[in-house]
């Protein structure tokens, strides 16, 4: 992402493409997020519901900016987590 120009960045961060992680964000750390907010919200099975958390250090890129909140969609088996404005 650090080669990218503004308006490229814009376009593979935005909603049509996806916010993305950080590079170097290691899928152990993104579950670990995800797990946390889980644990933290009492987020039960079978019960949707989405969750957001701001960290102190940027933990994404969304629509070609950096973001310190990470946002978690649970269908009340699956969970999925990304970078989200605030």
């Amino acid at each position: 992402m650090d080669n990218l120009d503004q308006p490229q960045l814009v376009s593979r961060t935005a909603k049509k493409s996806g916010s993305k992680f950080l590079p170097g964000t290691r899928l152990e750390q993104i579950v670990n997020y995800t797990e946390e907010m889980l644990t933290e919200n009492k987020a039960t099975l079978n019960a949707s519901a989405t969750y957001t958390k701001t960290f102190a250090d940027h933990v994404g890129v969304a629509s070609g900016v950096r973001v310190r909140t990470i946002a978690v969609f649970f269908d009340g088996r699956y969970a999925h987590a990304f970078p989200v404005a605030p």
